[in-house]
């Protein structure tokens, strides 16, 4: 009798540990949930998935654990952590995967000018063409701003669309030129001589025209 005290305790006990450390582990992974988002975004935006009804918001959290991966992989990325990038790809984090804005972890180190990590992206298959849904696409965040560095690397890749526009109507070349008004020799004005440069070989490429020497 007394032997089967003591085990139903362990038993207990065991049972206890695992439901503490079930909800250790559950509080890790909302956060990360959570950390694409803003406040705001918690009560009044789309987290995965977010009805109005008439009795009022109703708000659905998406733990789908290849969910989850792809969003650690971009708040990784939003961090500039690299090495967590490469190791959570590994893992099978969909590179191209979006966050609720739309956007890509390549959009998101263009936007803090992460070179290494958005080297690495693109050298893995990131589309270097995607646009979030404001329209932007990793150029135009580059040259928002002011991000030398990527614009040139963005360039060097065929197809690049130097054309794109947001829902502002405006391209990378026009943030750059705006940008550029505020400088003396900065990066912006490098940007604009970069994707003029761009955009006329591509000119004469296509129109037959011999480059002067």
């Amino acid at each position: 009798m007394t032997r089967c005290i003591r085990i139903r305790m362990k038993t207990s006990k065991i049972a206890s540990s695992m439901i503490a450390l079930l909800i250790i582990f559950s509080s890790v992974l909302l956060s990360r949930a959570l950390a694409e988002t803003s406040p705001w975004t918690t009560f009044y935006g789309n987290l995965s998935s977010y009805e109005r009804g008439s009795q009022g918001a109703i708000i659905s959290l998406d733990l789908d654990p290849q969910n989850l991966m792809n969003s650690s992989m971009r708040i990784a990325s939003r961090e500039g952590r690299l090495r967590e990038v490469q190791h959570l790809i590994t893992l099978g984090a969909e590179i191209d995967s979006r966050a609720d804005t739309g956007e890509t972890a390549l959009m998101v180190a263009c936007r803090n000018c992460s070179v290494k990590l958005a080297k690495f992206l693109i050298q893995h298959g990131a589309s270097f063409n995607a646009a979030d849904f404001d329209g932007r696409t990793a150029l135009i965040y580059a040259a928002r701003e002011s991000c030398a560095p990527i614009v040139s690397l963005l360039l060097s890749k065929t197809g690049i669309d130097l054309e794109a526009k947001d829902q502002a109507s405006k391209t990378a070349l026009d943030y750059a030129g705006e940008n550029s008004v505020f400088e003396v020799g900065g990066p912006s004005q490098k940007i604009v001589a970069l994707i003029k440069s761009v955009k006329f070989l591509k000119y004469s490429k296509n129109t037959h025209l011999k480059l002067p020497n």
